[in-house]
């Protein structure tokens, strides 16, 4: 940062003799010894790149871009004209517990973006000012700074109590405090009526190092109003101690292109408030997270502070979804297979939950099918019934032919009567990845014995005959006649 050493005479700078008195001069102050865990100066504290900056909130309230006011020549390493970008790390630390020596960032509660596309909107080289815009909504619990870009007057300025938080000397926050002791112009001015453009703060607090450039520093109406452009400690110059330190911010009322651009009334100035980031949390699940093709699964999500929900994934498209709920998905083809769920909040900002399901491939095996086929008589009489029994292995369909027909399943059985005599053929054929197999079997049907009258069988046992004709007892009964006259006649002499 600029002019990080001051090396003055005792006693040549107001308020020397009373820093000198107070013992947290020149000595780091951390953050979480003075301030809330929920101070807006640490929750709205970021470090930009090498610097520090604040993130500042929009003037309606309704959205909250990222945005942050830090110090032009932080901004300067990288690029110098609106619009431009480049590429930033921005660190965001909470205020952590007092005592702790340091804190590890890119954590849950200490998110750490290590290159971000960060925007430049306004920049202003002669009040060593810059608004910066990423593209990337901010952490949950984080505030967006209320801030103040009416301008002060040099009078209003002086003797006003002003407090800062900054990110020099590493990963811990660090506290500065102080009173405003010097305001001039930029063009010189002496009129103590016209606004400020440039202020001195003797620090009662903490110090100011390296990577504090840009941090901003807040009044009593806990409003953003300027930011750190340069500063240091005091030397005693025969001994080589601290004796103080001196701040130099620059009021952010003189950024050009603040107002402008965030679309507030100039005249008038703009107050915003402190916002708590919205940012929903989202929780998307799968029943199972390894399926075969052609099984159902069921997605599962739910949420919390998320006004809308887009699902995106195989099997389901990309649409809006309810906050919370559940979709049945069926996938035929193998593979990973990713499914987002991205959530926004009525403030914009966004969260989002992925889940990975593997659909495994179905492998049919690839040997010969087997078959079975049986048959309960092979010889039947007409009007008798036999039945056809059959089971298969390996195979994926079976079809029949010869004295029956059509698809048949891969096992059954089925009771079979012919309707005439004679010699019948049952074949089926089963097929499968590994190939066909066919088996036949036979039946053959006898005529039903033949059924005949009564024929009255004789006395000496002389098999049975048909019945006689009337034309055939004529004789018969002739010879019968002769027979009785014979017996009848008298003998001869």
């Amino acid at each position: 940062m600029k002019g990080i050493t001051f090396k003055v005479a005792i006693g040549a700078l107001i308020g020397i003799a009373s820093m000198a008195a107070n013992a947290a001069v020149c000595e780091v102050v951390q953050a979480a010894c003075v301030l809330p865990s929920d101070d807006v100066a640490s929750r709205a504290t970021v470090r930009l790149g090498p610097c520090s900056a604040t993130l500042i909130a929009d003037p309606d309230g309704s959205t909250q871009t990222t945005r942050f006011i830090t110090a032009q020549h932080c901004v300067e390493l990288f690029e110098t004209e609106v619009g431009a970008t480049y590429q930033s790390a921005v660190t965001w630390l909470a205020i952590g517990a007092c005592g702790n020596p340091s804190q590890d960032a890119d954590s849950a509660a200490n998110p750490e973006w290590p290159s971000e596309t960060a925007q430049i909107i306004a920049i202003d080289k002669l009040n060593d000012l810059a608004l910066v815009e990423v593209d990337r909504s901010a952490p949950p619990g984080v505030y967006f700074a209320a801030w103040d870009a009416r301008q002060i007057s040099k009078d209003a300025w002086m003797g006003m109590q002003v407090d800062a938080v900054h990110h020099g000397g590493g990963n811990v926050q660090q506290y500065a405090a102080g009173t405003v002791t010097r305001a001039g112009n930029s063009d010189g001015s002496t009129d103590p009526s016209k606004p400020a453009g440039y202020i001195d703060v003797t620090v009662s607090d903490g110090l100011i190092e390296g990577g504090a450039s840009g941090s901003g520093w807040y009044g009593p109406g806990r409003s953003l109003l300027a930011a750190t452009s340069n500063g240091g400690t005091v030397i005693d110059g025969n001994t080589g101690e601290c004796t103080g330190v001196l701040a130099g911010i620059r009021p952010i009322a003189n950024l050009a292109g603040l107002i402008s651009y965030m679309g507030a009334d100039h005249a008038e100035g703009y107050e915003s408030t402190a916002v708590v980031a919205v940012i929903p949390t989202v929780d998307l699940s799968s029943s199972s997270d390894s399926v075969n093709e052609g099984e159902p699964f069921t997605l599962i999500w739910t949420t919390s502070d998320a006004a809308s929900c887009t699902l995106q994934g195989a099997g389901v498209g990309s649409g809006a979804v309810p906050t919370a709920g559940s979709i049945d998905v069926t996938v035929n083809d193998s593979g990973e297979y990713d499914y987002s769920l991205v959530c926004e909040s009525e403030t914009g900002d966004v969260a989002s939950d992925s889940v990975l399901v593997v659909v495994n491939e179905v492998v049919i095996p690839d040997h010969e099918p087997t078959l079975d086929l049986t048959i309960s008589k092979a010889t039947i009489t007409l009007g008798d019934s036999s039945t056809l029994t059959w089971s298969s292995a390996d195979a994926t369909s079976c079809t029949a032919s010869g004295s029956w027909s059509g698809d048949q399943g891969l096992s059954g059985s089925r009771a079979i009567t012919p309707s005439s005599t004679g010699s019948f053929s049952y074949a089926l054929l089963c097929s499968g990845p590994g190939g066909d197999v066919t088996k036949t079997v036979s039946l053959k049907v006898d005529p039903a014995p033949a059924t005949g009258g009564d024929t009255g069988g004789g006395s000496d046992g002389g098999g049975s005959g048909g019945a006689l004709s009337v034309w055939s007892l004529i004789p018969l009964l002739g010879l019968a006649v002769i027979r009785r006259r014979r017996a009848g006649s008298p003998a001869s002499g």
